[in-house]
């Protein structure tokens, strides 16, 4: 793993803040397997907060996602170069396993499996304090090119 700079605040490289920034430190950079990892705190309250007092799904796919972009800015900021623009275009395959406690500390890892032009597959998970996979699944990402 490229360590770099890392670990930093994850609002070094993604344009999210909160409350949408979700995302705390990005830690790891694998230029060689094109993968990323980032922590996370589970939160206790909040949009992301289910009537039953629950942690709903989109929080997990959120997370993968601007793990991604994590990977995408710290890229760009190494190169010398503007982070791109991105979106979530697509979600596949999802599967949860557990479910994360409000409060707990996640680690999230993400993977570039497939690439055509400007999209993008990316292979996430998302463990708990304990290494218990919580969450598993693909997304589609699209990324402006300049």
């Amino acid at each position: 793993m490229d360590k770099g700079i890392l670990p930093e605040s994850a609002d070094k490289f993604v344009p999210h803040r909160p409350p949408m920034l979700l995302i705390e430190q990005f830690v790891e950079r694998s230029k060689e397997d094109t993968a990323g990892i980032a922590t996370a705190t589970a939160p206790s309250e909040g949009l992301f907060m289910g009537p039953d007092s629950e942690i709903i799904p989109e929080y997990f796919i959120e997370l993968i996602a601007q793990t991604t972009a994590a990977i995408n800015g710290y890229d760009a900021l190494v190169e010398g170069n503007p982070p791109a623009k991105g979106f979530l275009v697509g979600i596949d395959k999802f599967v949860w396993k557990g479910q994360a406690v409000p409060g707990e500390k996640l680690r999230i890892t993400a993977k570039k499996i497939f690439e055509f032009g400007a999209v993008a597959i990316i292979d996430g998970f998302v463990y708990g304090e304990t290494g218990n996979e919580i969450v598993s699944g693909k997304i589609k990402v699209w990324e402006e090119s300049d």
